[in-house]
């Protein structure tokens, strides 16, 4: 009996070590996320890359590296690329502006 009982108890205990409350969210904002105008074509082999390792993209002056969850300013600019990634912060989507 008391082998079930300790079983029963580690299963609760390893499920919530598995909720990251953060990646919970981000997988949220992922699955609600749409991006239009994705994918520019003389960036595209940027996609599946990871985001953090992008440095210069040419022809652009500035880079904003965007998370499913990231906050950001509604200003558009044609000499910047946005970088959106999924929560494990691979280049899933790009956009000028």
């Amino acid at each position: 009996m008391l082998r079930y009982l300790t079983i029963a108890l580690l299963i609760p205990i390893a499920a919530c070590a598995d909720e990251d409350p953060e990646r919970q969210a981000c997988l949220k904002a992922l699955k609600g996320m749409t991006v239009k105008g994705a994918h520019d074509g003389a960036v595209a082999d940027l996609i599946g890359r990871e985001g953090s390792a992008i440095n210069i993209v040419p022809g652009y002056k500035s880079i904003r590296l965007l998370m499913p969850n990231s906050m950001m300013t509604m200003d558009y600019r044609t000499d910047r690329i946005n970088i959106y990634t999924d929560c494990d912060g691979i280049v899933i989507a790009t956009t000028r502006g």
